[in-house]
Protein backbone atom coordinates (compact mmCIF):
# COMPACT_ATOMS: atom_id res chain seq x y z
CA UNK A 1 0.00 0.00 0.00
CA UNK A 2 1.21 3.48 -0.87
CA UNK A 3 1.00 6.53 1.38
CA UNK A 4 -0.10 8.83 -1.49
CA UNK A 5 -1.88 8.09 -4.76
CA UNK A 6 -1.69 10.82 -7.40
CA UNK A 7 -4.54 10.48 -9.89
CA UNK A 8 -4.21 12.42 -13.14
CA UNK A 9 -7.30 12.42 -15.39
CA UNK A 10 -6.18 13.02 -18.96
CA UNK A 11 -8.22 13.78 -22.06
CA UNK A 12 -6.16 14.87 -25.07
CA UNK A 13 -3.54 16.12 -22.60
CA UNK A 14 -0.52 15.30 -24.76
CA UNK A 15 0.56 18.96 -25.21
CA UNK A 16 1.07 19.55 -21.46
CA UNK A 17 0.96 16.40 -19.31
CA UNK A 18 4.67 15.69 -19.76
CA UNK A 19 5.50 18.96 -18.02
CA UNK A 20 3.66 17.72 -14.92
CA UNK A 21 5.31 14.29 -15.15
CA UNK A 22 8.75 15.94 -15.35
CA UNK A 23 7.94 17.94 -12.20
CA UNK A 24 6.94 14.73 -10.39
CA UNK A 25 9.84 12.59 -11.68
CA UNK A 26 12.53 13.59 -9.13
CA UNK A 27 10.01 13.35 -6.30
CA UNK A 28 8.76 9.80 -6.84
CA UNK A 29 9.55 7.25 -4.16
CA UNK A 30 8.06 3.99 -2.91
CA UNK A 31 5.36 5.75 -0.86
CA UNK A 32 3.90 7.42 -3.96
CA UNK A 33 2.03 5.97 -6.91
CA UNK A 34 1.06 7.88 -10.05
CA UNK A 35 -1.91 6.83 -12.15
CA UNK A 36 -2.91 8.57 -15.37
CA UNK A 37 -6.49 7.79 -16.38
CA UNK A 38 -6.58 8.31 -20.14
CA UNK A 39 -10.23 9.14 -20.70
CA UNK A 40 -10.63 8.34 -24.38
CA UNK A 41 -7.90 10.61 -25.76
CA UNK A 42 -7.41 10.82 -29.50
CA UNK A 43 -3.65 10.36 -28.93
CA UNK A 44 -3.20 8.30 -25.75
CA UNK A 45 -0.51 9.29 -23.29
CA UNK A 46 2.40 6.85 -23.46
CA UNK A 47 4.51 7.28 -20.34
CA UNK A 48 8.27 7.01 -20.69
CA UNK A 49 8.60 5.86 -17.05
CA UNK A 50 7.69 2.63 -15.28
CA UNK A 51 6.48 4.54 -12.21
CA UNK A 52 3.60 6.04 -14.22
CA UNK A 53 0.73 3.63 -14.65
CA UNK A 54 -1.89 4.35 -17.31
CA UNK A 55 -5.44 3.09 -17.52
CA UNK A 56 -7.18 3.75 -20.81
CA UNK A 57 -10.94 3.89 -20.91
CA UNK A 58 -13.70 5.10 -23.18
CA UNK A 59 -14.56 8.70 -22.46
CA UNK A 60 -16.55 8.99 -19.22
CA UNK A 61 -15.74 12.61 -18.49
CA UNK A 62 -13.72 14.04 -15.63
CA UNK A 63 -15.90 12.52 -12.90
CA UNK A 64 -15.63 9.07 -14.46
CA UNK A 65 -11.86 9.36 -14.87
CA UNK A 66 -11.44 10.39 -11.22
CA UNK A 67 -13.67 7.52 -10.05
CA UNK A 68 -11.64 5.06 -12.12
CA UNK A 69 -8.55 6.42 -10.42
CA UNK A 70 -9.98 5.93 -6.94
CA UNK A 71 -10.93 2.35 -7.72
CA UNK A 72 -7.51 1.49 -9.20
CA UNK A 73 -5.14 2.97 -6.62
CA UNK A 74 -4.32 1.89 -3.09
CA UNK A 75 -2.89 5.00 -1.44
CA UNK A 76 -3.90 5.93 2.07
CA UNK A 77 -4.24 9.50 0.73
CA UNK A 78 -5.54 10.56 -2.69
CA UNK A 79 -4.65 13.69 -4.64
CA UNK A 80 -6.29 14.55 -7.96
CA UNK A 81 -4.00 16.61 -10.14
CA UNK A 82 -5.25 17.83 -13.51
CA UNK A 83 -2.96 17.08 -16.45
CA UNK A 84 -2.35 20.79 -17.08
CA UNK A 85 -1.43 21.54 -13.45
CA UNK A 86 2.03 21.70 -11.94
CA UNK A 87 3.45 21.01 -8.51
CA UNK A 88 6.46 22.62 -6.83
CA UNK A 89 9.81 20.86 -6.49
CA UNK A 90 9.16 20.19 -2.78
CA UNK A 91 5.61 18.82 -3.27
CA UNK A 92 6.27 15.20 -2.21
CA UNK A 93 8.47 16.04 0.77
CA UNK A 94 6.06 18.70 1.98
CA UNK A 95 2.90 16.60 1.64
CA UNK A 96 4.38 13.40 3.09
CA UNK A 97 5.75 15.35 6.08
CA UNK A 98 2.37 17.01 6.64
CA UNK A 99 0.66 13.60 6.53
CA UNK A 100 3.17 12.08 8.94
CA UNK A 101 3.09 14.95 11.43
CA UNK A 102 -0.63 15.77 11.45
CA UNK A 103 -2.37 12.56 10.26
CA UNK A 104 -5.23 14.59 8.75
CA UNK A 105 -8.43 13.38 7.10
CA UNK A 106 -7.98 16.02 4.42
CA UNK A 107 -5.45 18.65 3.45
CA UNK A 108 -6.34 22.01 1.96
CA UNK A 109 -3.70 23.29 -0.45
CA UNK A 110 -2.53 26.83 -1.09
CA UNK A 111 -2.33 27.34 -4.85
CA UNK A 112 -1.88 29.80 -7.70
CA UNK A 113 -3.38 29.98 -11.16
CA UNK A 114 -1.52 31.63 -14.02
CA UNK A 115 -2.70 33.26 -17.24
CA UNK A 116 -1.26 32.55 -20.68
CA UNK A 117 1.51 35.13 -20.20
CA UNK A 118 2.64 33.70 -16.84
CA UNK A 119 0.96 36.34 -14.70
CA UNK A 120 -0.87 35.28 -11.56
CA UNK A 121 -4.63 35.09 -12.15
CA UNK A 122 -5.69 33.63 -8.76
CA UNK A 123 -3.68 33.35 -5.57
CA UNK A 124 -4.99 31.34 -2.62
CA UNK A 125 -2.42 31.40 0.17
CA UNK A 126 -4.13 29.77 3.14
CA UNK A 127 -3.01 30.71 6.65
CA UNK A 128 -2.46 27.83 9.12
CA UNK A 129 -5.93 28.19 10.64
CA UNK A 130 -7.60 29.35 7.45
CA UNK A 131 -9.90 27.56 5.07
CA UNK A 132 -10.02 27.14 1.32
CA UNK A 133 -12.76 29.13 -0.43
CA UNK A 134 -13.15 26.91 -3.48
CA UNK A 135 -14.40 23.32 -3.92
CA UNK A 136 -11.95 22.13 -6.61
CA UNK A 137 -10.92 18.49 -6.26
CA UNK A 138 -7.32 19.42 -7.09
CA UNK A 139 -6.96 21.78 -4.13
CA UNK A 140 -7.46 19.08 -1.50
CA UNK A 141 -5.88 15.77 -0.62
CA UNK A 142 -8.25 13.23 0.91
CA UNK A 143 -7.58 10.34 3.24
CA UNK A 144 -9.13 7.32 1.53
CA UNK A 145 -11.02 6.34 4.69
CA UNK A 146 -12.46 9.87 4.97
CA UNK A 147 -13.58 9.80 1.34
CA UNK A 148 -15.17 6.41 2.04
CA UNK A 149 -17.71 5.35 -0.57
CA UNK A 150 -18.29 8.88 -1.87
CA UNK A 151 -17.58 9.21 -5.59
CA UNK A 152 -17.88 11.90 -8.21
CA UNK A 153 -21.30 12.12 -9.86
CA UNK A 154 -20.72 10.91 -13.43
CA UNK A 155 -24.06 12.36 -14.57
CA UNK A 156 -22.74 15.89 -14.03
CA UNK A 157 -20.75 17.34 -16.91
CA UNK A 158 -19.60 20.38 -14.91
CA UNK A 159 -19.00 21.16 -11.25
CA UNK A 160 -18.66 17.47 -10.35
CA UNK A 161 -16.01 18.40 -7.76
CA UNK A 162 -18.33 20.99 -6.19
CA UNK A 163 -21.02 18.32 -5.96
CA UNK A 164 -18.65 15.94 -4.14
CA UNK A 165 -17.49 18.76 -1.87
CA UNK A 166 -21.09 19.52 -0.83
CA UNK A 167 -21.72 15.87 0.03
CA UNK A 168 -18.65 15.57 2.28
CA UNK A 169 -18.95 16.35 5.97
CA UNK A 170 -15.73 18.23 6.56
CA UNK A 171 -16.81 19.08 10.12
CA UNK A 172 -16.17 15.44 11.07
CA UNK A 173 -12.64 15.39 9.66
CA UNK A 174 -9.28 16.54 10.90
CA UNK A 175 -7.91 19.24 8.60
CA UNK A 176 -4.33 20.12 7.77
CA UNK A 177 -3.35 23.15 5.72
CA UNK A 178 -0.52 23.38 3.19
CA UNK A 179 0.50 26.99 3.72
CA UNK A 180 3.08 26.75 0.91
CA UNK A 181 1.87 26.79 -2.69
CA UNK A 182 1.24 23.27 -3.95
Amino acid sequence: MHKLSIIIPAYNAEPYIEHLIQRLKPQIRNEIEVLVVDDGSKFPYLPPYKWVRVIRQENKGLAGARNTGIENTDGEYIHFIDADDLVPENYADYILKLIEEEEPDFIELSWKSFDEKGGVRFDYKIPKNGTLPNPSACTRIYKRSFLGKLRFNEKKDTAEDEDLYRRMDFSKGKKAVATEYM
